[in-house]
């Protein structure tokens, strides 16, 4: 089964997470817990090494 968005499998857990849609359409995070905090901002730090996202932007998101 094909799937129409990209995802991400987070390195930690082994969660397959789906990645932010394309500009402009808005992006939830589920941030309900410590955990899901520290995986949020892991995953900003990744973008930010892979140069997804800007240094600036992803110190802002942190």
């Amino acid at each position: 089964m094909a799937n129409k968005y990209p995802v991400e499998i987070d390195g930690v857990t082994g969660e397959v997470e789906t990645l932010p849609h394309a500009k402009g359409t808005r992006y939830r995070a589920k941030l309900d817990s410590i955990s899901d905090v520290k995986r949020e901002m892991a995953k900003v730090y990744r973008e930010a090494r892979s140069g997804l996202v800007d240094v600036q932007d992803a110190t802002k998101l942190t």
